[in-house]
């Protein structure tokens, strides 16, 4: 009778301990009976992990007018974007220099990265050398300017403009200045090239240069009639044109030089 009392007392303990494993497991294939308190099947919901909690999680969190950029660890990082360019917390980018050199102000000095055909403005001063097509609109080109790479300005080669005799400024003439009565210039000429119409009553006419060449000048001199002896000089700052009746003549004129 103890005997049988034993074998009923361990079957009853056997079935509590498989009833045990049960309510811990919940089924034969080892699941979970619940996920955060969820029960069923169970879905994944926002706030059952933390960024914390995520390998490499990218954080919501960014410094103002900062970006996330990869680390030498391969991890987004926050960090502020510095150098030539910059960037606000509304999203708007600025550049502030380009190799180095600032840009953005149009009477900065330094070198400064034009576009293949640059529209320059107002007026250039200084040493500056200009490849592509250049185009000047509104202003003057001063200093030593060296255009290159052909483009429509020169097929052939370099272009230099050496001196403002071809800056468009009219050369003078003068009554007093011994060009005869009323004389004239036309009103396109410049130190380069133009045309006098030489007063009255006057053997000797004198052609001043609105900027006078700096280093060296190279000048022909036409008369528009054959005068006797017609001839001329001229100097880094005038054309000095005589003959024996010069009044009333037109006289044209080419000069280059620096």
């Amino acid at each position: 009778m103890n005997r049988a009392w034993w074998l009923v007392a361990g079957a009853f303990l056997a079935s509590a301990a498989a009833l045990a494993q049960t309510m811990t497991v919940g089924d034969s294939a080892g699941g979970v009976s619940s996920v955060f308190g969820r029960t069923g099947a169970v879905v994944g919901a926002s706030g059952d992990y933390t960024i914390a909690q995520v390998t490499n999680g990218l954080t919501n969190v960014l410094t103002s007018a900062h970006i996330h950029v990869g680390s030498a660890g391969n991890v987004a990082t926050d960090v502020a974007m510095t150098g030539d360019v910059t960037i606000s917390n509304a999203g708007a980018s600025l550049i502030g220099t380009i190799a180095g050199v600032a840009v953005g102000t149009p009477t900065g000095t330094g070198n400064v990265v034009m576009s293949a055909a640059p529209t320059l403005s107002g007026t250039v001063a200084g040493t500056y050398t200009l490849g592509g097509t250049p185009t000047l609109s509104g202003g003057t080109l001063s200093g030593t300017t060296t255009l290159t790479n052909g483009g429509s300005i020169s097929s052939a080669g370099a272009l230099t403009v050496r001196s403002a005799a071809f800056l468009g400024t009219v050369p003078s003439v003068s009554a007093g200045g011994g060009c005869g009565g009323s004389p004239a210039v036309d009103a396109n000429a410049t130190n380069n090239s133009g045309r006098v119409t030489v007063g009255s009553a006057t053997t000797t006419c004198v052609i001043t240069f609105a900027a006078a060449f700096s280093t060296y000048n190279h000048c022909q001199v036409t008369s528009g009639s054959t005068l006797a002896a017609f001839a001329y000089v001229y100097t880094l700052s005038a054309i000095t044109v005589t003959a024996t009746v010069l009044g009333g003549d037109i006289v044209d004129y080419r000069c280059d030089g620096v």
